[in-house]
């Protein structure tokens, strides 16, 4: 990691959190998150992880759980506190982290634009669920069920590799 962007200033830490929150253009996931800190070396796990918590016991973010990921955001009241702290980053920090999440915007768009859970019905049956999303609006929604949750699984990990194309073929057999 390197040293002169670890430090033991926890203030800045937070505001490291909520600045990749509040200018990133889509919905992050806490993964994606971690994934974007830990990279740059701002955190450590452990550290980002106490930090998100704190923020969140604060109300400065929330948590929303869709399917098996979680999905963080600013609330009101932690946009008001970056606006009022926001010279506290340095512009160096800033610049990294736009240009981190420049180049990875597609990567972090796609992740989020494709959805799915797997769960069991009470009836016994393991259902899948697909969603494919543009922005806020759901553009494809499809639920399937299966006999075994193993199976359901598989077809939930297929599809976070293949969605676009199964959409692009169910549009097309369908067209």
């Amino acid at each position: 990691m390197k040293n002169a962007k670890m430090n033991n200033n926890l203030p800045l830490n937070k505001l490291i959190i909520m600045y990749v929150l509040h200018i990133v253009d889509s919905t992050l996931s806490k993964s994606q998150l971690e994934e974007c800190i830990l990279e740059l070396k701002y955190l450590n796990y452990f550290v980002l992880q106490d930090d998100i918590s704190y923020l969140y016991e604060i109300k400065y973010i929330k948590k929303n759980v869709v399917g098996n990921r979680t999905i963080l955001s600013l609330t009101p009241q932690g946009s008001e506190a970056l606006k009022l702290l926001i010279s506290h980053i340095p512009n160096e920090i800033k610049e990294e982290i736009n240009n981190y999440l420049s180049k990875n915007s597609y990567k972090l768009v796609q992740e989020n634009s494709v959805q799915c859970e797997t769960y069991k019905e009470t009836n016994g049956e393991y259902i899948f669920h697909g969603i494919i999303k543009e922005g806020d609006e759901t553009i494809f929604d499809i639920k399937l069920s299966f006999p075994t949750m193993n199976m359901a699984e598989k077809v939930a990990a297929n599809w976070r590799k293949r969605s676009d194309n199964i959409y692009i073929k169910i549009i097309e057999g369908l067209s």
